[in-house]
């Protein structure tokens, strides 16, 4: 398990779903809960906070390069997008099959996603599950 400490900068709340700004050092780091900052004390801006994520969570890539760790990586064109106020829902198609993305609409601004193009749809081994017809 890792373990950070920080202070939270801001909060963006969208119906009962927080983004919970975090700086530590001279970075942002960025966690999602369940809950309103009013219903959670320890939710204000400014207040000091750990951060805790199991090491399966975290990807590696190479800066500047396409290389990364997760194995499923599946070209896709970029359908319909729905924009929200913390999330964004990406339909993503690739040989007559769909996959739904609900990603951060940060990053979908940053990474600026558009209708048609093509993308990774990167998904962890650990997280495919099996299914038996």
């Amino acid at each position: 398990m890792n373990s950070l400490s920080g202070k939270i900068r801001k909060l963006t709340t969208s119906g009962n779903i927080t983004m919970v700004d975090v700086d530590i050092d001279q970075i942002t780091m960025t966690a999602i809960v369940i809950g309103q900052p009013d219903q959670e004390n320890c939710l204000c801006e400014g207040s000091e906070i750990g951060l805790l994520f199991n090491e399966s969570e975290v990807s590696i890539a190479r800066i500047g390069n396409s290389q990364i760790s997760m194995n499923n990586q599946i070209p896709c064109s970029i359908g319909e997008m729905e924009e929200g106020a913390i999330f964004t829902k990406v339909k993503l198609e690739f040989a007559g099959q769909r996959i739904f993305s609900l990603i951060t609409t940060r990053a979908s601004r940053r990474l600026n996603l558009r209708r048609g193009e093509t993308v990774l749809a990167l998904i962890k081994t650990n997280e495919v599950f099996l299914k038996y017809q």
